[in-house]
């Protein structure tokens, strides 16, 4: 058995469509070290590259005929 989506996830999953869609993202701000090397957005980038996801952020919903999808 799957786990089940928690409700919040549950209701911006349930009412998207192409018309009303319920995109979540985020913004990182970083500020330059005073004595950063001159690639250190570079580094940045590619150390975020190289991670690897983690739950919950691949999840793949699972729809059932009857009762909540998980």
């Amino acid at each position: 058995m799957g786990i089940p989506i928690p409700m919040l996830d549950l209701m911006f999953f349930l009412t998207e469509s192409q018309d009303n869609p319920r995109h979540v993202g985020a913004v990182l701000i970083f500020e330059r070290p005073l004595r950063g090397r001159a690639d250190i957005v570079d580094r940045i980038v590619n150390a975020c590259r190289r991670a690897m996801p983690v739950p919950p952020v691949n999840r793949v919903p699972v729809l059932h005929r009857l009762g909540l999808p998980e």
